[in-house]
């Protein structure tokens, strides 16, 4: 500890050698050590390059689910709406806004203030008020096969082209009927995060 104190203070002491700076752009000398303190002049060493370590990796930061934040209840039901393409008011949103403060929403009437953590109960809250819509015939006709219709899905809901990887996420899975499979890979995009948080 005592070294690296030391050297802090030469360091210190070598950089205020030479000209300081005033106010006002003026600049005046320091006074250096007198030639009897100071060592003989010795041969001035090569320049050598500061090392430059590489930039660590970024690690992969997961919040646990508690702990992500939903956008309000409206604008949720707006961005869904959005990606199924269907008014906000349609008849088949009508389970959501029946659970809407049991989902977050507010009513100040009420007393209730909004809560927009993104709970185990209100996961299954959404998952099962969202199920009506999986299963309108618009919806379904709209995208008939996601494999195909992912694309425009995610245009719609997350505002971007879909990846390999959402493609991935996707493929159907096995030991079910095409219209559990498509069922559930709807629930799963119209309950995504990317979807239902800022």
């Amino acid at each position: 500890m005592r070294a690296v104190v030391t050297t802090a203070l030469l360091l210190l002491g070598a950089s205020c050698e030479g000209m300081a700076s005033l106010g006002g752009g003026q600049a005046e000398a320091v006074a250096a050590p007198t030639p009897s303190t100071r060592s003989a002049p010795t041969a001035a060493s090569p320049a050598v390059p500061p090392t430059v370590l590489p930039a660590p990796e970024r690690p992969e930061v997961l919040l646990p689910v508690e702990r992500l934040q939903l956008l309000p209840f409206e604008v949720r039901v707006k961005r869904l709406a959005a990606a199924v393409e269907l008014p906000a008011n349609d008849a088949v949103f009508s389970a959501l806004r029946a659970r809407a403060t049991d989902l977050g929403a507010h009513d100040f009437a009420n007393g209730v203030a909004p809560d927009l953590a993104w709970t185990a109960g209100r996961i299954a809250t959404w998952v099962e008020a969202v199920l009506p819509v999986c299963a309108d015939a618009r919806v379904r006709s709209r995208y008939a096969n996601w494999s195909t219709s992912l694309d425009a899905f995610a245009l719609k809901a997350w505002g971007r082209a879909a990846t390999n990887e959402d493609r991935t996420d996707v493929v159907p899975t096995p030991g079910l009927t095409d219209a559990e499979a498509w069922r559930a890979t709807c629930v799963s995009l119209l309950s995504s995060v990317e979807l239902l948080t800022p």
